[in-house]
């Protein structure tokens, strides 16, 4: 997830060599989405993304859980333990391409694009393609709703 500085390293690598030597029981919990947490909270509940990965008796407090700066009104929906990478980046981009949605009546399309949309957004378009049809279509396929868009993805 590190981009290389301007001299090649990679800082993360780095630091994570650094907490493995002095915290043998540490491990790397990178954000789900994004290079960095703040990019990160604009898609997800950072504090249940923090819960997510804390040991099975840790857990956060009141003061903590549920708080979100996010600014624009409504607080993102949380990623659920058992997400995906790939599930998280499909939900990722679906929020940062509304009003795009997965249609599962017949097969699986992308509706909610439009005229041109497709052209304009072919990275995005090909790599939402490809998490419906690869890592992430276990999560479309069992998705509860026919349409399946970034307010209802964790349902």
């Amino acid at each position: 997830f590190d981009s290389p500085d301007s001299k090649g390293r990679m800082p993360g690598a780095a630091a994570r060599k650094w907490w493995l030597e002095n915290y043998s029981q540490a491990i790397r919990w990178p954000v789900p989405v994004g290079k960095d947490p703040g990019e990160a909270s604009r898609h997800v509940d950072l504090a249940a993304w923090v819960s997510a990965g804390l040991p099975g008796p840790v857990t956060l407090g009141a003061s903590v859980a549920g708080q979100h700066k996010g600014g624009e009104g409504k607080k993102p929906p949380a990623v659920p333990r058992s997400a995906s990478v790939a599930a998280t980046r499909l939900f990722a981009l679906l929020s940062d391409h509304q009003p795009l949605a997965i249609d599962k009546t017949a097969g699986l399309a992308l509706v909610g694009a439009g005229p041109g949309w497709h052209q304009v957004n072919k990275e995005a378009s090909e790599e939402i393609t490809a998490l419906m049809f690869g890592d992430a279509f276990d999560h479309v396929i069992s998705h509860n709703s026919k349409i399946i868009n970034s307010e209802n993805f964790w349902c």
